[in-house]
């Protein structure tokens, strides 16, 4: 269950948001919040990637490409259904009940609308793809929209508490409920079907187990005017926007392949996608609910708020740094283990694709410090040019094939929306251009060096790909563990995650 403060408040619901004792000791509550989310992460990654590879086996490009028309529907939506509102109970120095009570219910109104249009959009997405099959798909995961509306309002609750552990674990029991699921639905011969249930299954235990550990409940939603909550609305309204044309153009990928270019390219791309995304949702999303809510006590604080984004910034790039070089590099053979010769087609979409996770954390911690600063208008603004730039580059680059658009669009996000957020985020927040460059400087000399060092090696080289790959490996895991050895922060930090795990 939620631990309260026992803080003294009018209404006793508002112990539910007070983070009078979260404050202290923030830099270790990070630390450990940020342990456990690695712990929990490394955990679903390698479920989500062992179940990939066998539905990769069982479930055909073509069909997988059914599900990936769909998908970006989805995502938008579901992206839009959230409002934005869980970050301002996040953000927030000070929130009650009251206000999140409202946030809740203008959330579940816009759950339940955008729910219906998912659904009503099935016949046109049909119609549009030329694919009937694509309807059905639109109307099964529909629900999955609301669902996803209930789970992050309580999820925010939870974060704001700094209790995510609670979160870990639901969610990774949805997870792997969802994975035993689907693998059960495919081998039963559901097909696409199989990659629905998944879905549906993963969010709906998530939400179930929420529910049930956070003893928080809305009041009626007649009983607050929506006026109570015009600050957080209006943030909240900022980062939607935000999000939602960021969906939008992310998913608009899927869109122009699919109808450009085929289903199957679709799905090829979609498998691709999923698997070069996996540490962003994996491990960075987790870890941003540990992030903003130590940034966002931090925001009057701005020493100690560029203290606390050199620590969990450095610390996050040791591993999704590795990984995204790695995919870079190894492409070949992590498409042949994981998703078997059919895909073969996905290898230099996902080598493309591991840029992308080189630079994601990165560039998310513009994102929240902005967003931990109370910064959602500027984010907006900031981000409008780079998101025409993205628009054009889809639809000017389709013509040229599915390689050349995946290329120049990853080259867009890192070299176009990666300094713009940089500006806006040292213009509005205590961050400053030595903290940013002091915290990525190794990072950016890195993959520069040791990327084109393992690249010619695997030129050179006349051995087996699988041979190749664990060389590649072995040389970017010695360079991190010399630079671990070498920072006496890392080295304590790694001594004390071990000790943990030999007691």
């Amino acid at each position: 269950m939620v631990s309260l403060p026992a803080s003294k408040v009018l209404d006793p619901r508002d112990a539910y948001f007070d983070t009078e004792g979260v404050d202290n000791d923030l830099i270790g509550k990070t630390g450990r919040s940020a342990g456990l989310i690695l712990i929990f992460s490394a955990m679903r990654l390698l479920l989500t990637i062992l179940t990939t590879s066998i539905l990769a086996r069982m479930v055909s490009p073509a069909e997988q490409g059914i599900v990936a028309l769909a998908m970006p529907v989805v995502l938008i939506v579901t992206g839009l259904s959230e409002f934005g509102l869980a970050q301002a109970v996040v953000q927030s120095k000070k929130i009650n009940h009251r206000t999140v009570s409202v946030l809740f219910w203008v959330n579940f109104g816009l759950g339940l609308l955008l729910s219906i249009t998912v659904a009503l959009l099935g016949v046109s997405a049909a119609n549009y793809y030329g694919v009937s099959e694509v309807r059905w798909v639109f109307v099964a995961l529909a629900p999955n929209v609301m669902v996803s509306v209930l789970c992050v309002q309580y999820v925010a609750i939870l974060r704001r508490q700094m209790q995510i552990k609670l979160i870990e674990v639901c969610s990774l029991a949805g997870v792997v409920a969802s994975a035993f699921v689907a693998v059960g639905a495919a081998a039963l011969g559901a097909s696409y079907w199989a990659l629905v249930i998944q879905v549906l299954v993963a969010q709906g235990l998530n939400l179930i187990l929420l529910v049930s550990l956070v003893r928080w409940r809305p009041s009626v939603p007649w009983r607050f005017p929506v006026r109570d909550a015009r600050g957080a609305l209006s943030f909240g309204g900022y980062l939607a926007i935000d999000r939602l044309l960021n969906e939008i153009i992310l998913n608009f990928q899927t869109v122009v392949i699919g109808r450009a270019i085929g289903s199957t390219e679709a799905g090829l791309f979609f498998r691709s996608y999923t698997l070069a995304e996996m540490p962003r949702r994996r491990i960075v999303g987790p870890l941003s609910g540990a992030f903003v809510p130590s940034l966002s006590r931090l925001q009057g604080d701005p020493e100690g708020f560029r203290d606390m984004y050199v620590w969990q910034i450095g610390r996050g790039n040791l591993i999704m740094v590795p990984l995204g070089l790695f995919m870079c590099l190894c492409s070949d053979v992590i498409v042949l283990i994981l998703l078997g010769e059919n895909w073969l087609g996905a290898i230099p979409i996902l080598s493309w694709l591991g840029l992308m996770t080189i630079s994601t954390l990165t560039i998310s911690s513009f994102n929240w410090s902005l967003v931990s600063c109370g910064r959602a208008f500027q984010l907006f603004i900031f981000r409008i040019i780079p998101n025409i730039v993205r628009v054009m580059v889809l639809v000017f680059t389709a013509r040229y094939g599915l390689i050349i658009l995946v290329a120049t669009f990853t080259l867009t996000n890192i070299l176009v929306m990666g300094p713009v957020l940089y500006l806006a985020a040292t213009k509005y927040t205590p961050l400053d251009r030595f903290t940013v460059w002091k915290t990525i400087k190794f990072d950016i000399l890195f993959v520069l060096f040791v990327g084109i060092f393992c690249y010619g090696l695997r030129m050179l080289l006349d051995l087996h790909p699988v041979f190749e790959s664990l060389l590649v490996g072995v040389i970017i895991l010695t360079v991190f563990a010399i630079r671990i050895y070498k920072t006496t922060e890392y080295r304590n930090d790694v001594m004390n995650i071990l000790r943990k795990f030999t007691k």
